[in-house]
């Protein structure tokens, strides 16, 4: 059973892997924990993130079901006018190297992306903006996911392969207000072995029957990454410009199995 409590008073607990890369500050303030972006060009990365996935093989992550995760966050701006991506939650870290061969996505999460994405894991939801969401996608051999990568890079059978690919994974999401992100809001997910649920401020918005088995990491982040993987085919990664400042406060995070 684990248990991590965090109200960032007077410092960051010692369990958390910090990680900044680029104009970033990953700070202790009044409010508790601030991760921010400073201005930056599009080109090069710009993450700032604490989380428990780092240097971690995905059979190995920490985080598996009955579990609950409670977090009272807010951000500098509403969805919309945030660039990059922000949020916090549980995934298996699917492109991370240090983990292995690349894998297909889990996660479960409350997760922001700016306009310039285009991530139609549910089709029934926007493309972007400030959603609740799980990925389940199961686990594929080694094997196996090495040739998919090999494919990848072969032109005319990329494009059918993300397609396939895109189709195959499982997703459940809803839109939040794009307003909520820049208030504050206690944000709950209780994942189980058959269900995860979704609350704000205790109203339940998302019930699904299909969540990701686990393992998975936490992470805690903002990045100015902007991401576009459509049913039709369509992948592309970038970095975008940060004109402004922009942040996400944390005032308290809890996990705990149950």
């Amino acid at each position: 059973m684990m248990h991590i409590s965090d109200t960032f008073q007077p410092t960051l607990s010692p369990y958390w892997q910090r990680f900044a890369t680029g104009p970033v500050d990953l700070v202790i303030n009044a409010a508790g924990l601030r991760l921010a972006l400073n201005r930056t060009s599009a080109g090069a990365l710009a993450d700032v993130e604490i989380g428990d996935y780092r240097l971690v093989a995905r059979s190995r992550l920490p985080w598996r079901p009955p579990l609950v995760c409670t977090a009272r966050l807010r951000a500098s701006h509403p969805a919309g006018e945030l660039y990059g991506t922000a949020g916090f939650g549980f995934w298996n870290a699917p492109g991370d190297p240090a983990a292995g061969v690349g894998a297909l996505p889990n996660a479960l999460w409350f997760f922001s992306a700016s306009p310039r994405s285009a991530l139609a894991w549910d089709p029934r939801s926007p493309p972007w903006g400030w959603k609740a969401g799980a990925i389940a996608s199961g686990d594929l051999p080694a094997p196996i996911l090495a040739l998919g990568n090999l494919v990848l890079k072969v032109p005319g059978l990329a494009k059918l392969a993300v397609r396939a690919g895109s189709r195959a994974i499982g997703a459940r999401e809803i839109a939040l207000p794009a307003a909520s992100l820049a208030e504050w809001h206690t944000y709950r997910l209780e994942w189980r072995r058959d269900l995860a649920q979704f609350w704000v401020d205790d109203q339940l918005l998302l019930s699904t029957s299909s969540p990701p088995a686990g393992p998975l990491g936490f992470v805690a982040w903002m990045d100015n990454q902007v991401a576009v993987l459509t049913h039709d085919g369509q992948l592309s990664f970038a970095t975008e410009s940060i004109p402004h400042p922009q942040w996400l406060d944390l005032s308290s995070l809890h996990i705990r199995n149950i």
